[in-house]
C-alpha cells in the first residue's frame, strides 16, 4: 500500500543527506590523507636508505649543497608527516564529526 506518509531512501530529509555528504567527504579527506602520509614516508624511507651503512661515505663524498639540500629534503618529508598526523587526529575528533 502506498501513501502520502511513505518514506524512501529518497526522500530523505536535508539533514540525512547533509550528514551522508560530509561522511562521505571526511572518509575521501581520511583516505587522501593516508596515502600522502604512505608516500611521504616512502620517499623518506628511500632517502634514509640510501646514506645508511655504507652509504655514509657516498654521503659524505657530496658537496656541502647537496649535503645540505638532501637533508632539507628528509626535514621537510617528516614536517610533512606531521601536519598529516595533525589533519588526521582533527579529522578523526568527535567534534569533526558533529
Amino acid at each position: 500500500m502506498t501513501g502520502s506518509n511513505s518514506t524512501s531512501a529518497h526522500d530523505e530529509g536535508p539533514i540525512a543527506r547533509h550528514m551522508a555528504g560530509a561522511a562521505a567527504r571526511s572518509s575521501r579527506e581520511a583516505l587522501r590523507i593516508h596515502d600522502e602520509a604512505n608516500i611521504e614516508l616512502e620517499e623518506l624511507r628511500a632517502m634514509l636508505a640510501m646514506i645508511n651503512g655504507e652509504g655514509i661515505e657516498l654521503f659524505q663524498g657530496m658537496n656541502d649543497g647537496l649535503q645540505s639540500a638532501y637533508l632539507y629534503g628528509c626535514m621537510r618529508r617528516t614536517e610533512r608527516l606531521a601536519q598529516l598526523f595533525a589533519e588526521q587526529r582533527l579529522l578523526s575528533s568527535p567534534s569533526a564529526n558533529a
